[in-house]
């Protein structure tokens, strides 16, 4: 898999629909980086967000695109593998980016990377366990 651009903040707020296209913004977060980290809402979807059932058909259209450089069954490996780097590279990252910010906005994000690290720990228990 080639590293690639990443946004590293994809969510639905943060796509628009302009002119018949869609508009990614805020890309305060991105960086080069394995092209799985972008899918956050996909490895650890909340339960209380709509369209939450659709996201195994999202995963398995993503995955089709990187069809090229893989075949779709080591992509599904590479994906297993790849939840919880995910959650370590979003770690990582708001460490940093809080850790840059003015107090005041600190306080916006001060719940993120506790929110990454527990992630990170439920991967990590869920890999003992099988």
């Amino acid at each position: 898999m080639p590293q690639t651009l990443i946004h590293s903040d994809l969510h639905l707020g943060n796509v628009a629909f302009y002119k018949d296209s869609y508009l990614l913004f805020d890309w305060t977060d991105s960086c080069i980086s394995h092209p799985f980290f972008d899918m956050f809402e996909l490895f650890f979807p909340r339960q209380d967000k709509p369209f939450s059932s659709a996201l195994k058909d999202l995963q398995e259209e993503y995955l089709a695109q990187w069809t090229a450089y893989e075949p779709m069954s080591r992509l599904l490996e590479a994906w297993k593998l790849t939840k919880p780097l995910c959650a370590l590279h979003h770690a990582v990252s708001y460490q940093h980016i809080v850790a840059c910010l003015e107090p005041r906005a600190k306080q916006e994000l001060s719940n993120a990377l506790p929110h990454f690290l527990r992630e990170l720990l439920k991967c990590t228990i869920e890999l003992v366990e099988k």
